[in-house]
């Protein structure tokens, strides 16, 4: 309930939001509530995906922005994404 709130009230607040997302995890019940608010305030936001090299099989490639990485895994850990 008191998370509930300050989700309510934050996205009130902000120009902008940033929705960390935990791939581990997917988008939990509080993600959706998040989403939800954000989309009834009309307030822009940006999803960013947390701890994507944790994926089984992620190809490490230290220093590459994620756009070179990303091409460079094998497909298992590409239809990862897709689900």
């Amino acid at each position: 309930e008191s998370f509930n709130n300050l989700r309510s009230r934050g996205s009130s607040l902000c120009d902008i939001a940033i929705l960390v997302v935990d791939i581990m995890h997917g988008l939990e019940p509080q993600t959706i509530e998040s989403l939800e608010l954000l989309r009834s305030k009309k307030t822009p936001f940006v999803v960013a995906l947390n701890k994507v090299d944790r994926l089984y099989g992620w190809k490490v490639c230290p220093n590459a922005p994620i756009q070179d990485a990303f091409k460079q895994q094998p497909e298992h850990v590409l239809k990862e994404f897709e689900n």
